[in-house]
């Protein structure tokens, strides 16, 4: 009996000895400020999962995707003429969240060939220059061609993850 005892008191405090290592919150939404290495977060709405790496929180995963959408939109280019070997004014598109160390994927709405400037032609065609800034997605299109381009419609989905 004294020896059951025995082992139970050690089994006991082995399994407390494991007790508080993680502190687990949960709530909706991504979480913001300091954070300590014990921490880990739940984003109840998303299911994504957040450690704490070096003070800042840090996704880990949820979904099943393992990323995180920081933003998404869309950004209509300018029809203005953009002149042989230049570039027009840059498009912006607010995207509270983006980063400077960021990729922003950006897709077409519509099929761009048979767009003017987007045409794939010998003599060249317009070239769309993508990147990011701090909580703005950036779009300039740049006319390579040796002849002025007047650019048809086009509009750019894009989406910034991590």
């Amino acid at each position: 009996m004294t020896r059951l005892l025995f082992i139970l008191v050690l089994l006991t405090g082995a399994c407390l000895a494991q007790a508080g290592n993680t502190v687990t919150i949960t709530a909706s939404g991504a979480p913001t400020g300091s954070c300590s290495y014990i921490f880990q977060y739940i984003d109840s709405a998303t299911g994504t999962q957040y450690n704490c790496k070096a003070g800042a929180w840090n996704a880990i995963g949820g979904s099943g995707s393992g990323t995180t959408t920081i933003a998404s939109g869309t950004a209509a280019l300018a029809t203005s003429a953009i002149s042989s070997a230049t570039c027009a004014t840059v498009v912006t598109s607010s995207g509270t969240g983006i980063a400077t160390t960021d990729v922003i994927t950006v897709g077409f709405n519509g099929d761009p060939t048979a767009v003017t400037g987007y045409v794939p032609l010998t003599t060249g065609m317009l070239t769309i220059i993508v990147y990011p800034t701090t909580n703005t997605a950036n779009f300039k299109v740049c006319n390579n061609t040796s002849a002025s381009i007047t650019p048809g419609a086009i509009t750019l989905n894009w989406r910034v993850v991590r």
